[in-house]
């Protein structure tokens, strides 16, 4: 018995779509002080941002539900990424860093957060 393309695309595209939703939602979420005033004030922008891009995606020509779909998903996370990380670099701007060096301290002390490795943190 083998598995085809169809049943492929019909069980790991909605698994897919929901995960790529997930790492949206999963780093704005307050660990147990999780309100509806909390979740509207930290994902008004990204959904909003999100739908804008569906809109500008289909603006531009793409027909395909699905692809539009998932490149607003994809804004939507890259939307929350950012927010994430602009906040974080407020917080360091009002302890009285540069911005730059803000913004380097951010990605070297937190690289899993954000995404990266740094030499530095490697181990062997």
């Amino acid at each position: 018995m083998s598995v085809g393309a169809p049943f492929f695309n019909q069980v790991n595209v909605p698994l897919f779509l929901s995960l790529i939703f997930l790492m949206g939602v999963g780093p704005l979420i307050a660990w147990r002080r999780a309100s509806w005033e909390n979740l509207r004030r930290n994902f008004v922008w990204p959904v909003t941002v999100g739908v804008a891009g569906a809109a500008l995606f289909w603006a531009l020509g793409v027909r395909s539900a699905l692809a539009v779909l998932t490149l607003a998903l994809t804004v939507f996370v890259a939307t929350t990424i950012a927010l994430d990380f602009a906040r974080a670099t407020r917080a360091r701007l009002r302890s009285g860093q540069p911005v730059f060096p803000a913004m380097a301290g951010l990605l070297v002390r937190h690289n899993r957060r954000y995404g990266g490795s740094s030499s530095t943190s490697a181990s062997s």
